[in-house]
């Protein structure tokens, strides 16, 4: 995750621990927290694009899968679980999306116990 100075050090570790029991540590590592993302549902999950050109780009390779995304409001880094709480990627590509990786329930992750 990007440190963009806002906040003091509590304030970022509780947000990086929010955003790694939301997502999995591999995706929270690619959120800025302080950055606004265009989010796009498709079938059961969500992906999130961090410019205009990616977010275009996606929608076009989501049409071109055959599928339908549906645009939701966009949100800051930091609003993403709320937000998108079955987000997928940030700035995906997209080319291969079939039906088949949309469908079906979302995965949770679990938080190992320390």
């Amino acid at each position: 995750m990007t440190d963009r100075g806002n906040g003091d050090a509590g304030e970022r570790s509780e947000l990086e621990e929010a955003l790694t029991d939301a997502y999995g540590l591999s995706l929270a590592r690619d959120i800025d927290p302080s950055r606004r993302y265009s989010i796009v549902t498709v079938g059961s999950f969500q992906f999130a694009f961090s410019t205009y050109e990616t977010y275009m780009h996606g929608l076009e390779q989501i049409w071109e899968a055959g599928l339908v995304g549906e645009p939701a409001p966009s949100a800051f880094g930091h609003q993403l679980p709320g937000a998108a709480p079955n987000l997928r990627a940030i700035d995906p590509d997209l080319r291969i999306l079939r039906t088949e990786d949309v469908q079906g329930p979302p995965k949770r992750f679990e938080r190992k116990k320390r």
